[in-house]
């Protein structure tokens, strides 16, 4: 509900007589009628008197109210994630103690969520360049099961905490689904293939993966690191947020941060992630998309070669999620590949040479 806040006289005849005081629209309407000269001083929200329907009230302990204005970092209160994966792997008997210390030194990286909305990148946020003439396609929602329902529910009221979607007024969007991860978990999906063919595709190469290859040849020490929900880590640029609209059981929501799905997400990830790591690719790193791989031929520079990586993603304002990395390893898997101090084989040949 807005009030008006009016400064003038209650009638011509009174002069000496003035009010300052809130008045709704209507009655302040009454009162100029009457001839009273008012102006206005300034508009004041206020709640609602009235009481909430049942529905609202549902809608509201369902999805859960936002009191500020999701497009700013400042309005956001960050969380303080636990780190549950990162003491799980510094609790490891099998870490190895260099690795221990630079992870002792490095905690805030290696969160179990994203702590806040990641900053403005400039050219670097995300955009959604539409065909010409092309808008946004309309969808139904999916039918969910009761489960999915409720993960839905569990996801939309933390997605809003966290900043990334915020409700939305459009009369279009694309239906959500779930696909279940390797570790059991859903990750909400939005069908953007409508929306996709509709898009200008970005044209930033993704690497070959032989090339990258081609450089791990006599390196002994290997630290392969995952972006934790690296889309999410990704600002969409200011206009484009309603765009990426999805519809609920409980209304539409647009992103803040780049959603999975849609088709310029690999490019714009390449990008973000190869600017970040300009300073150590092809001297100590390659990149894919959310994959670091940090190699290095003795131990003591491997030391140095991962306090860099740390130290950009820092910068960066990147995390990363732990429980996926592998530290100070001679042997590990990347990329469809066996990598260790003799060589490079592809994974499904090792396979078959063990099974020999």
């Amino acid at each position: 509900m807005v009030r008006l806040r009016l400064r003038g006289d209650t009638t011509p005849e009174k002069k000496s007589s003035r009010i300052d005081r809130p008045m709704t629209v209507r009655e302040a309407t009454r009162e100029v009628r009457k001839g009273a000269p008012f102006f206005l001083c300034r508009l004041e929200r206020i709640e609602r008197e009235e009481e909430e329907t049942e529905v609202e009230r549902e809608r509201r302990e369902e999805v859960g109210e936002v009191e500020v204005d999701l497009r700013t970092k400042e309005g956001i209160q960050e969380r303080k994630p636990p780190f549950c994966e990162y003491k799980k792997v510094m609790a490891s008997p099998s870490l190895h103690p260099a690795a221990r210390e630079i992870l002792k030194e490095n905690k805030e990286l290696f969160p179990d969520e994203i702590p806040k909305l990641p900053p403005r990148s400039g050219d670097l946020d995300f955009k959604i360049e539409l065909e010409p003439g092309a808008r946004p396609p309309v969808k139904p929602p999916y039918r969910l099961s009761y489960a999915e329902l409720e993960e839905m529910k569990k996801q939309l009221k933390d997605y809003m905490d966290r900043g990334f979607i915020r409700p939305s007024t459009l009369p279009f969007g694309a239906p959500a689904f779930f696909v279940k991860k390797k570790d059991g978990a859903f990750r909400m999906v939005i069908d953007y293939r409508p929306l996709n063919k509709v898009t200008v595709k970005d044209t930033f190469p993704l690497p070959h993966v032989k090339e990258l290859m081609e450089t791990l040849f006599g390196k002994r020490w290997f630290t392969k690191l995952d972006l934790r929900q690296f889309f999410h880590q990704l600002c969409i640029t200011i206009g484009d947020s309603y765009k990426t609209a999805f519809v609920t059981r409980w209304g539409t929501f647009e992103w803040l941060v780049m959603p999975f799905g849609v088709s310029n997400a690999p490019p714009a990830s390449m990008r973000l992630i190869t600017l970040a790591m300009r300073p150590v690719l092809g001297r100590c790193v390659i990149v894919f998309i959310n994959d670091i791989f940090v190699y290095s031929r003795t131990l003591a520079q491997h030391v140095k070669d991962v306090k860099w990586v740390l130290d950009l993603l820092r910068v960066s304002n990147l995390y990363v999620k732990i429980k996926k990395c592998e530290f100070f390893t001679n042997s590990t898997h990347f990329l469809g590949f066996v990598i260790d101090a003799k060589g490079i084989i592809p994974k499904h040949l090792k396979l078959e040479l063990i099974q020999d």
